[in-house]
């Protein structure tokens, strides 16, 4: 059966930025609690409190974000072109203060198409990764629909702390 232990957190927190011994127990404690058999991460680079637990462990780690040309090549845009684009479109120079602001909004649904886009190429990986139990570590504001979309691809999800150490 395949099954996640998902956590939300923050990249700090990830790169063992001033609560690294207390996320390293966290993480190595749910590992021997599910006997997970892999981490996965939502992070851009190899060097990671999750990698050290899964090094200690002897498990197999899996980084789940795309590079930025991987990105490009899937079609999915970065949040700063984005934003250069929506700037020249409106013609400004600044962001408006105002969250209602079309170009405001324009930009938020913009940023969550990518996550979505995202997501989903994180559910390919952890698919094709195809170790169970894993252990998945996402940005907190990935936490809900990345929960979402395990569970409507029939995977069983253990939810654990959607905001660790934030």
């Amino acid at each position: 059966m395949k099954k996640v232990i998902l956590i939300g957190t923050s990249h700090t927190i990830q790169l063992g930025d001033g609560k690294k011994d207390s996320f390293y127990s966290y993480v190595e404690q749910l590992c021997r609690t599910h006997k997970v058999k892999a981490i996965a991460e939502e992070i851009n680079t190899e060097q990671s409190v999750a990698k050290n637990v899964s090094i200690s462990l002897g498990i197999r780690h899996k980084i789940i974000e795309p590079t930025p040309n991987e990105l490009e090549g899937l079609g999915i845009e970065k949040v700063h072109e984005i934003e250069y684009q929506l700037m020249s479109l409106y013609d400004i120079d600044e962001w408006p203060e105002n969250p209602e602001a079309e170009v405001n909004r324009e930009l938020a649904s913009r940023i969550q198409d990518t996550y979505r886009k995202r997501e989903l190429e994180w559910l390919k990986r952890i698919n094709e990764l195809d170790i169970w139990p894993v252990l998945i570590i996402c940005g907190a504001n990935h936490y809900e629909p990345f929960y979402k979309l395990l569970v409507s691809s029939g995977i069983d999800v253990v939810k654990e702390e959607s905001k660790w150490g934030l």
